[in-house]
């Protein structure tokens, strides 16, 4: 029976969790609680995008750099999530066609959003004027420590989502992507500073939790949900 997560010990895991939830306002399995800044840079600039409808899918398939209808101006990330400004980010789902499973990772606790909550494989802000793809594929390399070239990565399309929080206000033009990897969880090289576990699940799992709102789960939109379970379940079938 293979191992079913791999986990990062941190230095903070010498104090008790209640105590670090306390004091980073960290979610528990109770409710949200409100996130406290950290291990992010608030000064890193984003390029602002023109504002769109939220949970709108505004592109299917391959992504282009027209989507986002850039002003041409950078604000930082702390004032891009106070004022709620559009910015660019991409998300890269890592998918076993065999055993139908994806991989998911739990975020650091020292995000400034969502701390500890089970996200995407791969999830990340597009900097500047940075390319989304060479953005995507740095990443992966930094988060899981995973070398992947642009053609490996299949684009599903870019969905605008809205998440608020105490605080902020994350307005995003979410890049998606996946791909089919079939490698040991001891492969991957975690940033402890981006993600403390990962853990492969069966789709139709997290599907149903991101349908129902587990609050255990970084929070996605329907459209969001919806695109994605159509791709995943298109390549699954192809796969058997």
């Amino acid at each position: 029976m293979r191992p079913r997560g791999l986990i990062y010990s941190l230095v903070l895991s010498t104090v008790p969790t209640r105590a670090w939830e306390s004091i980073l306002n960290v979610p528990s399995r109770k409710g949200l609680l409100p996130a406290a800044g950290g291990g992010q840079d608030p000064q890193e600039q984003f390029m602002l995008c023109r504002r769109r409808r939220a949970g709108s899918v505004v592109a299917l398939g391959s992504w282009s750099e027209e989507v986002c209808r850039g002003t041409g101006q950078l604000r930082s990330r702390a004032d891009c999530h106070a004022q709620g400004h559009w910015h660019r980010s991409v998300h890269i789902w890592f998918y076993n066609p065999d055993e139908r499973e994806v991989l998911v990772q739990r975020r650091s606790l020292l995000k400034d959003t969502n701390p500890g909550r089970w996200d995407v494989s791969v999830g990340g802000h597009v900097a500047g004027y940075d390319d989304v793809m060479a953005s995507a594929v740095r990443e992966v390399r930094e988060e899981l420590g995973v070398s992947v070239k642009p053609s490996d990565l299949e684009e599903v399309g870019v969905v605008a989502t809205e998440a608020r929080g105490p605080g902020y206000i994350d307005r995003e033009l979410k890049h998606i992507a996946i791909y089919p990897w079939r490698g040991r969880l001891q492969q991957l090289q975690l940033d402890p500073a981006e993600v403390t576990e990962a853990e492969w699940m069966p789709w139709v799992e997290v599907h149903r939790r991101l349908i129902r709102g587990d609050r255990e789960f970084v929070a996605f939109n329907r459209e969001y949900i919806d695109l994605l379970n159509h791709v995943l379940l298109q390549r699954f079938h192809s796969f058997h």
